[in-house]
């Protein structure tokens, strides 16, 4: 008998915020075995199929540049079916143009250091690793920070004494 431990799993966020761990029916290493020979049959491909200029996202249906999708050369066009603005929203539970006005509301820089997003980088979503509710949207070393720190208050608040003068 195998334990749910042997499985991989993923939340899977509810609208209402409330997260229920779904079990995969395979086990690892059947998931493994199974992957390693999906890789192996693409493998001889991956380099020699180019990429499409643009894609239709499997998710808003819109016609996007190739840019606007991760790379995944195990897909028949060598890109993610949703786009990584899709991705993002799915991932934290957004509404379509959330993102938008959140960046809007901060004045389009991050949330901390006021400062903007580079062109091609975009602001990482914050949000609350208990409650997974989302706090707003930090450039990289910012959200760097805030991790290191584990989201801990107490923590930032000795090192902001710390950086004071106020020492150990």
């Amino acid at each position: 008998m195998k334990r749910p431990s042997d499985f991989y799993s993923k939340a899977n966020r509810r609208p209402n915020r409330q997260v229920e761990r779904v079990y995969n029916a395979e086990c690892k290493p059947c998931t493994s075995v199974r992957m390693a020979e999906r890789r192996a049959r693409f493998a001889d491909q991956a380099d020699s199929r180019p990429l499409p200029s643009s894609a239709i996202c499997c998710r808003c249906k819109i016609e996007k540049p190739a840019e606007a999708f991760a790379l995944n050369r195990t897909k028949g066009n060598g890109l993610q079916s949703t786009c990584l603005d899709c991705h993002r929203d799915r991932k934290y539970g957004l509404a379509p143009g959330e993102y938008d006005r959140i960046l809007e509301q901060q004045s389009g820089g991050c949330a901390i250091c006021k400062q903007p997003c580079a062109r091609e980088r975009r602001l990482s979503v914050d949000h609350c690793h208990s409650t997974g509710r989302v706090r707003g949207l930090l450039c990289q070393n910012c959200n760097a920070a805030i991790g290191m720190f584990k989201d801990d208050t107490a923590l930032l608040f000795r090192a902001i004494a710390y950086l004071s003068g106020g020492g150990v």
